[in-house]
């Protein structure tokens, strides 16, 4: 496939786990090919693509990567007893992989970012999006102060990195391309966790 001005070319990591832009995660990397992968791009201050891969991944096996991925940035490393390496990245930006292959180490894929469609949510949605997740999290977590985006797009990568959701769900949201629909979907989400947790027994005091 050709390479445009719109177009990136970037190896790929795929784990068991979905990264959003402006969000952190934690990876783990057993692979001595992406091992060095890691070294490379923390080197040179290069970013690399995070993908969802299908299925469960096998170091023996070829990886399956899903067609839209996140940009990230490796923040730090560290190396634990087990000798496996743990990384953290930050996401900066979706991409839609349009082609990869199996290079000599890792995967490399072509991809064009894919941001976000122009439609902004009404302060209504906002409004509610952010009062469930207000509520839902301060009952889940009381421990932990966690402080709510004001913007609506951060908000909506936030929610969804910190909901109990499933990978296929996770990924479904970081496909969704229209902020009105992901903030709707979250706010479905919410209401329907934040009904549970109200039926559920009081422990005795």
């Amino acid at each position: 496939m050709p390479v445009s001005r719109d177009t990136i070319t970037l190896p790929l990591i795929p784990v068991q786990a979905v990264l959003y832009p402006g969000m952190r995660l934690d990876v783990t990397v057993a692979d001595d090919r992406y091992r060095r992968l890691v070294a490379d791009c923390m080197e040179h201050d290069t970013p690399l693509g995070i993908v969802l891969a299908k299925g469960t991944e096998a170091p023996a096996a070829p990886t399956e990567p899903h067609s839209v991925g996140t940009t990230a940035r490796i923040l730090q490393s560290r190396t634990d007893d087990d000798g496996h390496l743990r990384i953290t990245v930050v996401g900066i930006g979706r991409f839609q992989l349009l082609s990869y292959r199996q290079g000599a180490r890792v995967l490399i894929g072509q991809a064009r970012f894919a941001p976000d469609n122009d439609d902004r949510p009404g302060p209504r949605l906002v409004d509610e999006a952010y009062a469930l997740a207000s509520e839902y999290f301060s009952t889940v977590e009381p421990a932990e102060r966690w402080p709510i985006p004001g913007d609506p797009e951060t908000l909506s990568y936030s929610v969804a990195q910190r909901l109990p959701l499933s990978l296929a769900d996770q990924q479904e949201l970081l496909e969704q391309r229209s902020l009105v629909q992901r903030l709707g979907q979250e706010v479905m989400w919410l209401r329907t966790l934040l009904d549970q947790l109200r039926t559920m027994p009081r422990p005795a005091s």
